[in-house]
Order: C-alpha cells, then sequence, then structure tokens
C-alpha cells in the first residue's frame, strides 16, 4: 500500500514522517523492519538522529558507548577521502554496514540491530530470514552509521518491510523508482508544498529523466557516497537540471605531477574522469578525454597492483579498492580474448 502526505512545508513534512515512523514502530511486533529514505546525506543525518532521540526517550536503547567510525567520501572535485568521527551506539540500536566485507558476511547497505557494544566490540544481528549475528573488533571494521534512515542511493537493492520517503526536487525518475520499490507491504510518502505546489507538480518532477551523470554513477559503483555542495548548506533545490554551457566546463587537461608515481598519476586521472565523465554525453572532447583516462587508471592500476608497497600506500590513500576493480577488469578482459582466440582457432564463432 502507497500513501502520499502533504504537509505545508520541506520541514513539517519531516516532522510528520517522523511522527508516522514513531506511530508505527509503536504497533508492530516481531521481526518487521522500517527504513526512512532521503536524497542527501544532510536529511539522513538529521532524520537517524530524530528517530534514535525518540528510541532514547523510551528506553529502548540501553548501554551506549562513543566509537569511532570512518566512510569513504567523494567530493564534487573527485578527491576520495575517509571520513572520521564518533557514533554513539548502543544495544537495540539500529546499523547500517557501509563497506562490503566477505569475511565478516556484509555488504554495503546492510542492516542489522545491535546485539551488544563494548569500546572496541560490536555483534550485530543481521536482517534477513536467517538473522545472521555478526561479531568484530571494531580496529577491523568501522564503516558503520545508524541504520534508521538512509540515501536513497545507498538503499539500492535493500529490501524492507515499510518504508518512509521524504520526497524532495533534486529526485528523479530513477531516484523515484528506487525509494517507491524498497518496501514489502507499503511505503509512504512525505512532501512539503512549499517545493511541490501540487500532486501534478510532484509527478511531474519525480517523472524527470534521469540525466546521464556517469559521475555518479562511477563513485557510487563502489560503495561511495557523494558530498555535494548542496549538502554542505541546506538550501532550496534548484527546479532544474542544465547542461554546462561550453565556457562553464571543465578544462580537459591534467595538472603536472610526478609521472614516476602510479598512486599520483592514478588519483589525478581519477579526479580529472569524475570531472569530464559527467558531461561526456553532451562534448565529444569530454567523451574522448574519458575514455583516455579510464585507460590511463587501467594501467597504472595494472603497475599498482603488481607492487605489495604500493597497494599498502593505495590503501592508505583510499584508493585500493578502485584499483583492485580496475585490475579485475583487466584480467577479465584478456580471458575474453583469449577464449575469443581459442575459439577463432578452433573454426568457431562466438
Amino acid at each position: 500500500m502507497a500513501r502520499l502526505i502533504f504537509a505545508e512545508t520541506w520541514g513539517c513534512a519531516k516532522d510528520a514522517l517522523i511522527e508516522a515512523w514513531t506511530d508505527h514502530l509503536a504497533t508492530q511486533t516481531g521481526d518487521k523492519s522500517t527504513l526512512i529514505l532521503a536524497h542527501t546525506r544532510a536529511d539522513v543525518r538529521d532524520l537517524n538522529l530524530r528517530a534514535r532521540e525518540i528510541l532514547k526517550g523510551r528506553g529502548e536503547l540501553v548501554n551506549e558507548l562513543g566509537i569511532e567510525v570512518a566512510r569513504e567520501l567523494a567530493a564534487d572535485d573527485g578527491t576520495i577521502t575517509i571520513e572520521r568521527g564518533q557514533r554513539d551506539f548502543a544495544t537495540g540500536d539500529r546499523v547500517m554496514f557501509l563497506k562490503n566485507d566477505r569475511e565478516l558476511g556484509v555488504r554495503n547497505g546492510s542492516l542489522g540491530t545491535v546485539e551488544d557494544v563494548t569500546r572496541h566490540s560490536m555483534r550485530v544481528t543481521l536482517d534477513g530470514l536467517e538473522r545472521a549475528s555478526v561479531a568484530f573488533m571494531v580496529k577491523d571494521y568501522a564503516s558503520l552509521d545508524y541504520g534508521y534512515a538512509a540515501t536513497v542511493h545507498k538503499a539500492q537493492g535493500v529490501t524492507v518491510d515499510k518504508t518512509f520517503v521524504l520526497a524532495t526536487p533534486s529526485m528523479d525518475r530513477h531516484l523515484a523508482y528506487v525509494g517507491m520499490t524498497r518496501h514489502r507491504d507499503g511505503v509512504e510518502v512525505y512532501a512539503g508544498r512549499d517545493e511541490f505546489k501540487s500532486f501534478d507538480d510532484l509527478k511531474e518532477r519525480l517523472s524527470r529523466a534521469r540525466p546521464k551523470d556517469m559521475t555518479l554513477d562511477y563513485v557510487q559503483r563502489r560503495g561511495l557516497d557523494v558530498v555535494t555542495g548542496q549538502e554542505k548548506q541546506r538550501q532550496v533545490p534548484t527546479r532544474e537540471r542544465s547542461v554546462p554551457e561550453p565556457s562553464a566546463q571543465p578544462q580537459l587537461t591534467s595538472s603536472s605531477i610526478d609521472r614516476s608515481d602510479p598512486i599520483a598519476r592514478f588519483k589525478e586521472a581519477q579526479k580529472e574522469f569524475i570531472q569530464v565523465a559527467g558531461i561526456a554525453d553532451f562534448d565529444n572532447n569530454a567523451r574522448a578525454r574519458a575514455a583516455e583516462l579510464r585507460l590511463e587508471m587501467e594501467s597504472v592500476s595494472k603497475e599498482i597492483a603488481k607492487d605489495p608497497a604500493r597497494m599498502r600506500e593505495a590503501e592508505r590513500e583510499g584508493i585500493a579498492p578502485q584499483v583492485k576493480n580496475f585490475t579485475r577488469q583487466v584480467e577479465c578482459e584478456v580471458t575474453r580474448a583469449k577464449d575469443r582466440s581459442l575459439d577463432r582457432g578452433r573454426g568457431l564463432e562466438r
């Protein structure tokens, strides 16, 4: 079942969403799961804290302790950084895992409930039919955040019993579809009349075709969050996204770096790739440059992967997952090329 609730303003819509989420939790028994969804990390952070304060007030969170956590972030300019900070976790808290870990049995976006927490360790029951329990040392896995609310991007692949969605004009058809399909039983969508004049206005804006945004595709496929200028300061979102004028497009040139340092070369290529990939569909020069930069990153990744010391440096710089991904792509292409060659030798056509 789906419901659409309009409030007078964006802020009132947020208040109404939290109130409805609270009322819903009070009527639930057993293992029914919920998730609040929003577009920006700023909204998600606020909603997570507000939801958690409600549970603390009810006495449902006990044994609270401060834990040092970390997450990978991709900034507007393509720089990938590690954000570190403290989160207060307690028994009963909902948490989201932000990084794949095969040994632990979690992936980017996995949800669970804290069973036990100490200064140095945590035990979490994962959502799902098996209700698996995972235990880990925080020094070994610290990519955690609260799991009451999440960005729509982060929730891709997640399924819960009920979702509460905060609609904003910055969302498009793709994001609206993802947000509206994370539930099994029901979804409630909250919107402010200061951002959407009517139902028809909301329907039109959330039905916009998704712009070809390879910048987001590139960083989100790697499990990173995108920190945009919009999230540094809450503003009324723009109504339309326009293609940059040629004079405003980034210059397709690389800055001077130490060409003997593969780590520096990879980071420089990655930074420029993220700048130009977003306009590649509108600019032939950008498309050609993006292809060159991808080849450069593939080549440098092979160079880094051969040297254990370089891989350790890549880990410190936060680019190891991307390096490994490019290396796997190259290895797969080599394997496919060998298979095609063998097929031709046998007189087969693939």
